[in-house]
Parts: structure tokens; C-alpha cells; sequence
């Protein structure tokens, strides 16, 4: 994700899933926060993954 484009991600990712998203806000640059419940948190990771391109890391 560019710089700058923290803001544009949460209000996008508000309006095309608001069923799957609680809260979102930007905490710093290249920081955000987004709140969804439990049964959604699957869901969220697919959609970040597969339509914004994030990788979401997992330890073992």
C-alpha cells in the first residue's frame, strides 16, 4: 500500500463490506485498525488477501 493510502483502505473497505466491519480508522502511517466480530474475522482476512493484497503472517 502506497503512503498516504491508510485513509482511502478503511473508508473503502467501510463501504464495500459494512456487514464485515465494526470500526476501521487509521492509527498511523501504515497503521490501521479494523474491528470485526469473531464469526467475520475469516471472511475479512479472505477479502484483505484476495481483494487489497495484504499477506496476513502466521507463526507456529
Amino acid at each position: 500500500m502506497p503512503e498516504g493510502d491508510e485513509k482511502a483502505l478503511v473508508e473503502t473497505l467501510k463501504e464495500a463490506h459494512p456487514e464485515l466491519v465494526e470500526d476501521a480508522r487509521v492509527l498511523r502511517p501504515r497503521r490501521v485498525s479494523i474491528l470485526a466480530k469473531r464469526e467475520h474475522l475469516l471472511r475479512l482476512a479472505e477479502i484483505l488477501r484476495d481483494e487489497y493484497g495484504f499477506i496476513h503472517p502466521i507463526w507456529s
